[in-house]
């Protein structure tokens, strides 16, 4: 396929702008207690950090020789 290297770079910024979509509109994971304490994390840390390990694997792939 010749033109790899430009579909693995089109890939990897969608992938990152699914995270800047999460970002903005979704909200926080909340764990609660019996207390009425919670922690409320946001969703995006999780995103942020599968499309890290998806950019290494896309790249890894998509621009080596």
């Amino acid at each position: 396929m010749p033109n790899r290297a430009a579909w693995a770079g089109i890939s990897i910024v969608v992938v990152w702008l699914a995270v800047l979509f999460v970002g903005i509109y979704d909200g926080e994971f909340r764990a609660g207690s019996a207390a009425g304490d919670y922690v409320a994390i946001p969703v995006v840390w999780g995103v942020a950090l599968v499309a890290m390990i998806a950019t290494v694997a896309i790249a890894w792939k998509g621009f080596r020789d």
